[in-house]
């Protein structure tokens, strides 16, 4: 595994347990930061998929929207499954 997958993953994690204590919240603009701190989470693990695949040596997705990332994953063959009102 590469170093720079590794503490992408890292990074997610710590904002993964952060945004489930965020989720519980009774408080809903709570709730709501801790879907935006889930979504950044998730969004972090993409890229990690992708460095880990080598596709940020062949091309910048440092500034690449979420949508953008999940199209470059289904180039790479990783099948990402959303519904479709997922947004």
């Amino acid at each position: 595994m590469k170093e720079a997958t590794l503490h992408s993953l890292i990074i997610a994690k710590a904002l993964l347990e952060k945004a489930s204590g965020l989720c519980i919240s009774e408080d809903r603009y709570l709730a709501s930061a801790g879907l935006v701190v889930l979504q950044d989470a998730l969004e972090i693990v993409f890229y990690a998929l992708l460095i880990e695949r080598g596709l940020d040596e062949k091309k910048n997705i440092d500034r690449i929207s979420f949508d953008e990332l999940i199209g470059e994953l289904k180039g790479e063959g990783i099948g990402i499954v959303l519904p479709k009102n997922w947004t």
